[in-house]
């Protein structure tokens, strides 16, 4: 896994290593260590979210865990998937109902991206940047879009039309909607899940503003989240475990972009990585342990 992105960062970025070495032996890790922290803290805003999508309150230890051990599937599952799936099992553990569960389980990740698609808008303003679109092929996305609606009119026509499935289908289908629409419409829970998912979107910002300043370049919080956001879309759309490589990638190209020097930017990104997703995995495979253990998953 290390030689692969070190080759594919290497070849996209065109920054040798070497340099980057150069960059860590004069950082300031007093810097990075804040980083890191605000990232850990993150995860009370999945606390707060998660309690607030399932209507009661989660239990602090067992959830930390949990996000922790998140973190380590999604390593080794692409894109949102292993985290979508872990989700649902977790809630299940908790006592939610499997249909709920399942419903609910998407929700927070599709919360995040509609966030980072918010965010993004509100940023690119403060960077200077506004959002093209003449020239993006969206064929793709379109026809994509159309299987998915497509399929999902077929599943409930066949659902309605055979009694067999209609009867075994209708009261999951029910019981999932009654707890997607109750996170949505109640007020309170609807606050929670606004404040707890901008709470993880403005500390990870945070982390890379740290994560620059820690090489001696200033980056404005504005621009932070606008490349932060930005990433995490790219690489959430991207099939690769981790986003590995890809992240660290994207990361350089938008720090040089907002006008950080290339070898800044590859350092910063790499901290930023290692920080957010490659050091909570080592803690996430003991915490996978400890909840399968006491039943959480």
């Amino acid at each position: 896994t290390l030689f692969a992105a070190s080759a594919l960062i290497s070849s996209l970025t065109e920054i040798g290593f070497e340099t980057v070495a150069d960059q860590f032996s004069t950082a300031t890790w007093s810097l990075i260590a804040v980083g890191f922290v605000l990232a850990q803290l993150t995860n009370l805003g999945e606390v707060m979210t998660l309690g607030a999508v399932i209507g009661r309150p989660v239990p602090l230890g067992p959830t930390l865990m949990y996000r922790y051990a998140s973190s380590f599937v999604s390593l080794a599952v692409p894109s949102e998937a292993g985290a979508i799936a872990m989700n649902i099992r977790y809630q299940q553990k908790l006592g939610i109902p499997a249909a709920a569960a399942v419903a609910q389980g998407p929700l927070l990740t599709l919360i995040s991206k509609g966030f980072d698609v918010i965010l993004l808008l509100i940023a690119a303003q403060f960077v200077g940047r506004t959002i093209d679109f003449d020239g993006a092929d969206l064929g793709p996305v379109v026809r994509l879009v159309a299987f998915i609606v497509i399929a999902a009119v077929v599943g409930v026509v066949v659902v309605l039309l055979v009694p067999r499935f209609r009867s075994w289908a209708l009261p999951h289908l029910r019981e999932g909607f009654a707890a997607v629409r109750g996170s949505l419409t109640d007020p309170s829970r609807l606050g929670k899940i606004v404040a707890g998912t901008l709470m993880q979107k403005v500390l990870f910002a945070m982390t890379l503003s740290a994560s620059v300043a820690a090489f001696g370049s200033d980056l404005p919080f504005g621009a932070a989240l606008f490349v932060n956001t930005a990433v995490s879309l790219f690489v959430g759309l991207m099939p690769v475990p981790g986003g590995i490589g890809v992240g660290e990638s994207a990361l350089t190209a938008g720090l040089i972009a907002v006008g950080i020097p290339a070898e800044v930017a590859l350092a910063a990104a790499i901290t930023h990585r290692m920080v957010t997703t490659y050091i909570p995995p080592v803690f996430g495979w003991w915490s996978s342990r400890w909840l399968v253990g006491r039943g959480y998953l």
